[in-house]
């Protein structure tokens, strides 16, 4: 497995640094996230000049990621063989196939939600999206960690393992083809990192490759300039990398192997993971054509941002030499001068007749500094932040006057950001499709608590499902994220809201679609509605009562004529009328 003392897996390595080394990858992230972060003048040597700082690239940036992540992320899964699904009908219908497939997407979606609450992916996300703003690219490694507990308290011997996740650097991140922008179509990927020495040596498989030692292959990371310098393999660091690699199986399927080493020790190779997906989410915030790594937001704005901080500098240095006037006395009246508060000046007369005080000092008049100067800056600063489609609406600079003339401004302003919400959007669903890949490969038979619609009645009880089943689904991914979604949880709510105010549903049929993170105990109250629908149904039938508002107000209804009447409705032209009620 070694070539002089060297692994193969490492060579490869050593080719994917050389790629970035040569487009000048790694340095321009690290001046980047310099900048970014507010350390602009390093490298700028001993200069008289202040050190002004104007980051213009942290607002922007802070408020672009703001902007993009300004909305809770929600991903649902739909079943991708059926056309226009709706979970009621399939629930009504008695068919167990189509009961199975909502059961399906219950335990599927509460398990990625329970996954994304636990590790907070949204603020893993942001900090993706930082790291993009910062070097180009946002990376999340997605793994299986046998050692954590998905419930509390559960016991050490039932459920063990969950998925982690952890954000990393593109300049990390290693590829066969770095032409290729899919990073499923690679044929191998390489990811690096530090960890120390003694964490190495314990998850170390074959003991015949010898022992981890520490290195200092710290150049080639953006984050691991300073380390503790010990003797002692709990504080001493090396670098390892860990090889993804798609083989056959020994069923034929195409699954993901990986390997684990460092510069001269192999830690585990060709350890079967179980996944068809390579466990890394990546994106660019902008692509570059012919290049698997990104631009950065930054790397266009460092001229701007070394320009301005130059400016200022020069123009408050200017200030501090000229803004106020020299004093020029007689030294043969005045002995010394002082400029001290309070102080007195002694003056001599020398004798001399017709002696004026007024003529023993006097001050230079300072030069006028060119207003020129400071025009020029703010132009700078304005026209850089109309190159990144910044205006005052976005940051709030206006004076709302004209309500529907701001609303226009900040929908336009927004197209700027199009580009990177998609390139998001791509990047969330390629993570959700990771998380299920994990959990249908890696969770087994679990206790879930939902909703089973396969079961004699529809209640939220804890109940063992095979997780192995989702891989028999093919599923399609709906990714709900930003203020772009018209129709999110909210609006939703305030829909329902008015249909039952004007009794075009009913309080069942509100509590099976309301979220269950709006009304507290929902199955409890959804049981207790049912059976008073069906306590009615048992009772004579009664004609329609017509409310305050010629709403209709239902008082006996089967389940067949509900399935009719969902299928009939016109839905469309309902939530329209209802959109129009809340404007």
């Amino acid at each position: 497995m070694r070539e002089d003392n060297v692994t193969k897996d490492w060579l490869l390595y050593e080719a994917g640094k050389k790629y970035n080394n040569a487009r000048n990858i790694v340095e321009q992230a690290k001046v980047n996230t310099e900048f970014y972060e507010g350390n602009q003048w390093i490298g700028a040597g001993d200069t008289n000049l202040p050190k002004p700082v104007f980051n213009i690239l942290k607002r922007v940036g802070s408020y672009f990621i703001a902007s993009l992540t300004s909305s809770p992320i929600k991903i649902f899964l739909t079943p991708l063989q059926f056309e226009n699904f709706d979970k009621e009908i399939a629930i009504k219908s008695g068919n167990p196939d189509l009961a199975n497939i909502v059961d399906a997407l219950d335990i599927s979606n509460a398990s990625i939600s329970k996954i994304m609450e636990r590790q907070c992916f949204q603020d893993k996300v942001r900090d993706a999206l930082t790291r993009s703003v910062k070097t180009g690219d946002m990376v999340m490694h997605f793994k299986f960690n046998t050692n954590l507990k998905p419930y509390v308290y559960a016991p050490t011997h039932l459920y063990q393992g969950d998925v982690e996740i952890e954000v990393i650097d593109g300049v990390n991140v290693f590829v066969s083809n770095p032409n290729i922008h899919d990073i499923q179509k690679q044929d191998w990927i390489i990811v690096s990192g530090r960890d120390t020495v003694a964490h190495l040596n314990d998850e170390r498989k074959s003991k015949a490759s010898g022992k981890v030692q520490k290195d200092d292959d710290i150049n080639d990371f953006i984050r691991h300039q300073d380390e503790l310098q010990a003797d002692d393999d709990k504080t001493n660091q090396a670098t390892y990398i860990i090889k993804y690699e798609k083989k056959l199986d020994k069923n034929g399927e195409e699954k993901v192997y990986a390997s684990k080493s460092t510069k001269g020790c192999v830690i585990y190779e060709n350890m079967e993971t179980g996944l068809s997906f390579y466990p890394i989410a990546f994106g660019n915030w902008e692509q570059i054509s012919g290049c698997y790594h990104g631009r950065a937001l930054c790397t266009g704005l460092i001229s701007n941002q070394i320009f301005i901080n130059r400016m200022w500098a020069m123009w408050q240095y200017s200030l501090q030499l000229n803004a106020f006037p020299k004093a020029i006395y007689n030294e043969n009246r005045i002995a010394q001068w002082s400029s001290k508060l309070g102080t007195a000046i002694p003056v001599k007369d020398n004798g001399e007749p017709n002696f004026d005080i007024k003529n023993m000092a006097t001050f230079l008049e300072p030069p006028q500094i060119s207003t020129q100067i400071v025009q020029a800056l703010n132009e700078c600063m304005a026209q850089t932040k109309d190159m990144l489609g910044i205006s005052d609406a976005q940051l709030g600079n206006v004076n709302p006057t004209n309500t529907s003339a701001i609303v226009a401004i900040q929908k336009s302003s927004a197209v700027p950001l199009k580009n990177q919400q998609a390139n998001l959007y791509k990047f969330v669903e390629d993570c959700a499709l990771i998380m299920l890949d994990m959990i249908s490969n890696k969770y087994g038979v679990r206790d879930v608590a939902v909703d089973l619609k396969s079961a004699s009645e529809t209640d939220n009880y804890v109940a063992q499902y095979d997780f192995a089943n989702l891989k028999d689904l093919a599923l399609s991914l709906d990714i709900s994220i930003g203020e772009g979604n018209y129709y999110d949880e909210i609006a939703q709510v305030q829909t329902l809201d008015n249909l039952l105010q004007m009794g075009q549903i009913t309080k069942v049929e509100y509590l099976e679609r309301v979220p269950d993170s709006i009304i507290p105990k929902r199955q409890e109250l959804l049981k207790q509605a049912r059976a008073e629908a069906l306590m009615m149904m048992q009772q004579p039938t009664a004609p329609e009562v017509t409310g305050s508002q010629g709403g209709r107000i239902a008082t006996s209804q089967t389940d067949d004529a509900l399935i009719q009447k969902m299928q009939s409705q016109d839905t469309a032209g309902m939530l329209k009328s209802m959109s129009q009620m809340q404007q």
